[in-house]
């Protein structure tokens, strides 16, 4: 109870005193929600830089140069003003990670609306997104786009 448990069982186990235990440790009180958050004052906060080793050395490039996350392969690639970095986290943690300044414009990509140059025509009637300080565009896809243009209209 000194590390906030939230119940115990003794031998024998009956079943109902069990599903009694299990709803229990499915609700947290407000003080357990205290003492996580002490233990852990940095939790919910998205992180300020995306790391990556690069020849055994730790590379770290601030989230908010970084223009877009592409998953490309296993890996996802942050594409920043100075070249690229090959991350270990997946898609889907970086966008909830990272949901106040990218939004998903395709399913491999997410962009930074703040870093976005323009919203382009492409020859196949395709889109994409070109990015301030990088030659690099990412494609918009067709369920994306309604949502790219609103936030895009949001920052004018």
């Amino acid at each position: 109870f000194d590390a906030s448990a939230v119940d115990y069982l003794l031998k024998p186990i009956r079943r109902g005193r069990l599903k009694e235990a299990l709803q229990r440790a499915r609700t947290l009180t407000g003080r357990q929600i205290e003492s996580i958050e002490a233990r852990d004052p940095g939790a919910g906060k998205a992180r300020t830089h995306v790391s990556a080793s690069l020849k055994g050395n730790l590379k770290l490039v601030p989230v908010d140069e970084v223009r877009f996350f592409r998953a490309e392969h296993k890996y996802v690639v942050a594409r920043h003003a100075h070249g690229e970095l090959v991350l270990d986290d997946a898609l889907n943690a970086l966008e909830e990670e990272f949901e106040q300044a990218f939004i998903r414009v395709h399913r491999n990509a997410l962009a930074a609306i703040g870093h976005v140059r323009a919203l382009e025509k492409c020859e196949g009637g395709g889109y994409r997104l070109t990015f301030d300080g990088v030659d690099s565009a990412v494609e918009v896809s067709r369920r994306c786009l309604p949502v790219v243009r609103r936030a895009l209209k949001g920052r004018a």
